[in-house]
Formats: structure tokens, C-alpha cells, sequence
């Protein structure tokens, strides 16, 4: 696995496709109704944040608001990059959001990718080069689409949240960014809230709304025990029959 404090050249990366996929949208008990309309709220903002810890299913909720869409006949273009920790890399971080990108159009990034070693790497031209670029033919886009990052929070680098601003800063009205992230990320978030560009969902918006692990089979047969302690007290265990089971306490 390469070390993410060093660029390497652009053709040295290998980017893995299911990264670039949105996680297929699985059944749940719970009805997220509230919270789809509240992202789509946020649909017409430029960023929506969707902090929380783990578990709160932020990733599943997102899926399912894309699902739904398709379910109402209106399909959201979506591109989608699971980050991970190797995405602190500046080159690679932008290959595989301008490459997720191209799921919106194919024309998207043809002219940015090329700049991306002379840019980032070897600070030929300001990173600003490629990100116009890039925002460029995002502008040209002939439907509204949304780019998710997910778990944003793996990502330290100064260098890539300066970037991401700027590409905040000067996103077209074609293109959504929903960041998913266990916290909130170091980016300009007052100046954001104070323009009525940044959608906020966080735990406490969650929480009604959070699906509890199903119970495993140790947890049942714990459970059950349990039940057949009281229910053997309560007859004061004088070997009645208590849901088909013989009981003789001591």
C-alpha cells in the first residue's frame, strides 16, 4: 500500500472502482421520511454536511434518498467517492473526484486530469489551475447533479481542505456536494452558514430516526433465560410447565 506523504506521478495510480459505486440501499424497520425531505432541503444549498459518529447510518440514509428518487421517476445524477486514508494525497484525491465526476459526463475532467501532476505534484501551476478547469465543464453540466464524499473525516491534509474550499467557494449550480463525515471537517463553516450555502444534519437530527442492531442469537437466548427466571419465580418454581418447559428450581 503506498504512503500517502509523497505525490507520485498521475499514471501511477490505480483507482479502485468500487470506491467510486454508492452502496446499494438495504431495507430498514425505521421510516427516514422526515430526514429524506431534509436532504432535500439541502439539495438546494451548495454543501450539505452530514456529520455524526459512527452508526448513526448516515451512508444508508444517503442511499436512500437516492433510491427514492429513482423510485419518484426523478433519478439524481449522483457520483459518489468513498474516501480512505491514502486520499491525503493531493493527486490522488482529486483524480477520483474529478474521475467520480465523469459519471455525470464523460467530458467532465478531460482537460483537468492532464494538470493534476504538473499542478499538485510538482507545483508547476497553482492547484487553482485544475480546480477552474475542472469547475469549468462542471458548469456545463445539462442536469443538476450531487457528488457525495463519504467519511471525509479520514481526510487531514491542509492542502486538500484548502482546496475543497476554494472548490466550495466557486461551485456551479449544477453540481451538490453532500460531505459525509464522523466530524465536522476544518472547513469555513460560519462563512458558509452566514451565506445560506451549508445544509447541517448532525446526531441529534439522527438519533429519532437511528436503527438499532438486529439482536444476535446469544442476545435472544440470553433474553429467554432471563424470562423463564422470572417466569419460574413467579410460579415459585414448583415445577409447573412454563411455555412447554419442565422448570423444577432449587
Amino acid at each position: 500500500m503506498r504512503e500517502h506523504g509523497h505525490t507520485q506521478p498521475l499514471d501511477t495510480y490505480e483507482l479502485l472502482s468500487t470506491r467510486l459505486a454508492p452502496p446499494r440501499p438495504h431495507s430498514s424497520l425505521v421510516t427516514r421520511g422526515p430526514l429524506l425531505a431534509r436532504l432535500d432541503e439541502g439539495f438546494e444549498h451548495k454543501l450539505t454536511l452530514l456529520s455524526a459518529p459512527a452508526g448513526f447510518g448516515k451512508t444508508t440514509l444517503v442511499s436512500e434518498w437516492i433510491a427514492a428518487h429513482s423510485e419518484r421517476q426523478q433519478p439524481l445524477p449522483v457520483a459518489w467517492v468513498s474516501l480512505d486514508a491514502g486520499d491525503n494525497d493531493p493527486v490522488r484525491f482529486w483524480r477520483y473526484i474529478i474521475t467520480a465526476c465523469q459519471a455525470l459526463d464523460a467530458a467532465v475532467g478531460e482537460s483537468a486530469l492532464p494538470l493534476l501532476p504538473a499542478s499538485l505534484a510538482a507545483r508547476r501551476l497553482p492547484f487553482e489551475t485544475v480546480l477552474t478547469t475542472f469547475i469549468n465543464d462542471l458548469a456545463q453540466l445539462a442536469r443538476r447533479g450531487v457528488l457525495v464524499l463519504e467519511d471525509y473525516h479520514v481526510i487531514t491534509s491542509s492542502q486538500i481542505h484548502e482546496a475543497v474550499t476554494y472548490f466550495i467557494d466557486h461551485l456551479p449550480a449544477t453540481l451538490h456536494l453532500l460531505i459525509l463525515t464522523r466530524s465536522d471537517p476544518p472547513l469555513p463553516l460560519a462563512r458558509l452558514r452566514a451565506h445560506n450555502d451549508l445544509y447541517e444534519l448532525h446526531a441529534t437530527d439522527l438519533s429519532p430516526f437511528r436503527s438499532l442492531p438486529k439482536p444476535s442469537r446469544a442476545s435472544r437466548h440470553a433474553q429467554r433465560a432471563g424470562w423463564l427466571d422470572c417466569a419460574c419465580s413467579r410460579s415459585r418454581c414448583k415445577g409447573e410447565k412454563i411455555s412447554g418447559i419442565s422448570s423444577t428450581c432449587s
